[in-house]
């Protein structure tokens, strides 16, 4: 399920939980297998804030293109 999905993209992006779970389908790049993290540790803290690309391996990519299936651009993934 959802938890099971969340524990893999994780352990492959090494992304946060508030990261992850503010992640849109825009922010998922499937030409490029990235997902754009805006709202990570640093962004707060930055003088200008940057958002970081994380690459996807093929599990991590299976799992967001499911989760991304019939959902709008502004839509959260998880």
């Amino acid at each position: 399920g959802n938890f099971a999905d969340l524990l893999a993209c994780y352990y492959a992006t090494g992304a946060r939980t508030s990261e992850l779970l503010d992640c849109r389908v825009k922010d998922v790049q499937f030409g490029l297998r990235q997902i754009v993290l805006g709202n990570h540790k640093r962004s707060r803290t930055e003088r200008v804030a940057r958002s970081r690309q994380v690459t996807l391996n093929d599990k991590a990519m299976a799992i967001f293109t499911r989760h991304c299936e019939g959902k709008k651009p502004d839509d959260c993934v998880f």
